[in-house]
């Protein structure tokens, strides 16, 4: 593990490199690159998408936080759509880059911004994550993306009429808490596992498919690459909670009288 001396320089470097590279015109692209690799700074922060950096840092070896302007962030937390169709601009089309992180804004706390941060923030993760969700917060907000309902209207059909229940993949990144972590009308949530289930169950009531079941396919928490957010031992943690939650044979709160199942 790097010591912070060195980090914490290189780190500040790499920051002023990138505002450089940002704001001026005085480096040309393969420059600045080069001057990346000559001090062996991995890494790079964009504050915007910038079409031509990025076409340049392609095959550069070179890990990038890729920000998105604050001038976006209305739009990307308007709808998962929206976020994805951020994402097919400035994240798909440029394979051969390591985009580590995507930030939601820059310094929009405290701000008329701030209430659209975590909004964009779960939309671009959906839209990365492939999630069928357009909407899931709260949760009796939930509802299908317009792209996934022309294919689930005859799934759940099918699943309807056969008494089978709908499979889905919940990862909620954050699952206990000391309080409710979502109030959502008389519905209290003190995880966003049950959250994020009862979303799917509004987006299949929106549906016309009130009684299609449900059981978690795979819940998991990372293990790496979000500091000390993801090490084993929260890992750890999760996947006790998670199991103490499944072996108490309680639901959700919209749905309580139903026992959860998974094949985690």
């Amino acid at each position: 593990m790097a010591s912070l001396r060195r980090v914490f320089p290189t780190l500040i470097l790499a920051a002023v490199l990138s505002q450089i590279l940002t704001a001026t015109a005085r480096l040309c692209l393969a420059e600045v690159i080069q001057l990346h690799k000559n001090h062996s700074i991995g890494t790079m922060w964009l504050y915007d998408p910038n079409p031509e950096v990025l076409r340049a840092l392609v095959n550069s070896g070179i890990s990038m936080s890729l920000g998105a302007k604050n001038e976006d962030l209305h739009n990307l937390a308007s709808s998962v759509e929206a976020a994805k169709s951020w994402i097919d601009a400035h994240v798909e089309c440029y394979q051969g880059i390591n985009i580590k992180y995507i930030v939601a804004g820059n310094e929009v706390i405290p701000g008329e911004l701030a209430q659209r941060v975590l909004l964009a923030m779960q939309n671009l993760q959906s839209a990365l994550s492939g999630s069928i969700l357009g909407a899931s917060y709260p949760p009796s907000s939930g509802a299908f993306t317009d792209n996934a309902k022309g294919a689930l209207s005859g799934i759940l059909q099918f699943l309807s009429d056969n008494h089978a229940p709908l499979l889905i993949n919940v990862y909620p990144y954050f699952f206990a808490a000391l309080g409710p972590v979502v109030h959502d009308g008389d519905l209290s949530y003190w995880n966003l596992l049950d959250a994020m289930v009862d979303a799917y169950y509004t987006a299949m009531e929106r549906e016309d498919f009130p009684t299609v079941g449900m059981k978690i396919s795979q819940s998991r928490w990372p293990s790496a690459g979000k500091r000390n957010f993801t090490t084993p031992q929260v890992a750890l943690t999760y996947n006790q909670n998670f199991m103490k939650k499944i072996k108490a044979g309680t639901w959700t709160p919209k749905r309580p009288d139903r026992h959860l199942v998974t094949y985690s």
